[in-house]
């Protein structure tokens, strides 16, 4: 009776041991995933912690620009015109980390705190819908989008990883009004039409 005893016993224990030992590897192949990146591939940060993206739309202007966020801010990214819609088609596996992402050229990369607003604007048929933006210099930036629902995504992306909005007197974030937008296209507009101006001075005769 004994024996049988210490039998059931060894082999409860034996169970024991091995349901431990096997939670153990489960627990540390979940710890190894997590060092390297979610299932999404979410880049990391300088410091090698992963950055923890939600789920958003990469938004393509009308030029073919894709919206791509990493770790430190928002890429430019070339896409590709599909051969069979005609229209711009970005390739999700595609590395924004990457200088040369196969099939795609980086164009511009704008890091946090480049840009201190940016809005959504309704454009005309040449231009359908806009983000326009403005950067620490309030400099003026526009780019177009066919559809609200990619101008809107854009907008979504810049705002999240790019835009860093300055604190008034008041201590308290202030965005750019109306008038500052306004003020920063009249002032990028005057500045094209002096360059023009001064090219056609240049010309002989």
């Amino acid at each position: 009776m004994n024996a049988a005893l210490l039998l059931i016993l060894a082999v409860a224990i034996g169970a024991w041991l091995l349901r431990r030992a096997h939670t153990g590897r489960d627990d540390e192949t979940a710890l190894s995933a997590s060092r390297i990146g979610d299932d999404a591939g979410n880049p990391r940060d300088d410091d090698g912690d992963e950055e923890d993206f939600p789920s958003e739309m990469v938004a393509v202007t009308s030029e073919g620009l894709a919206f791509v966020p990493y770790s430190g801010g928002v890429t430019l990214m070339v896409s590709q015109r599909g051969s069979e819609s005609g229209e711009w088609s970005w390739n999700s596996t595609a590395d924004p980390e990457s200088p040369r992402a196969p099939g795609h050229q980086p164009v511009e990369r704008l890091r946090k705190g480049d840009l201190v607003g940016a809005r959504v604007r309704k454009g005309d048929p040449q231009e359908p819908w806009l983000v326009e933006a403005l950067g620490v210099d309030r400099n003026y930036r526009a780019w177009s989008f066919e559809t609200e629902e990619s101008a809107r995504a854009a907008h979504q992306t810049l705002d999240r990883h790019v835009v860093s909005t300055p604190f008034g007197e008041d201590g308290e974030p202030s965005a750019p009004s109306s008038g500052d937008y306004a003020e920063a296209l009249h002032r990028r507009n005057m500045t094209e039409q002096e360059l023009a101006t001064q090219g056609e001075d240049e010309l002989p005769g």
